[in-house]
């Protein structure tokens, strides 16, 4: 963006949906896309998307957080995927379908 031109991504530049429900830039500056297809990291030149061989439970993203160390956490209705930079881990909830992201000063993530 210069201020006056927009560039608009789409799945032809690699993001998985043109249908993006929420968006999270992390502390490297990479911006991760939460869509109702899967997930994308974009490192300003390249698109990289997460899908179940990678460890996301499921395609239908409904948010996307992180949290200070550097976590990514993907929210779907029923289950929550944290990244820590290598690898993803599933959590079950039952109760909501928004991460609701609290730390405390020992940076602890309580939901």
């Amino acid at each position: 963006f210069d201020w006056t031109n927009w560039l608009t991504y789409n799945v032809s530049h690699g993001l998985a949906s043109n249908d993006v429900v929420d968006i999270y830039e992390n502390t490297n500056w990479n911006l991760w896309f939460a869509t109702n297809k899967w997930a994308s990291k974009f490192d300003w030149l390249n698109f990289t998307n997460y899908k179940k061989k990678d460890g996301l439970v499921n395609k239908e993203m409904t948010s996307i957080s992180g949290t200070s160390d550097g976590s990514i956490w993907f929210a779907t209705m029923h289950w929550v995927s944290k990244f820590d930079g290598t690898k993803f881990y599933r959590h079950v909830l039952w109760y909501n379908d928004k991460i609701i992201k609290m730390e405390d000063r020992l940076q602890r993530l309580y939901q």
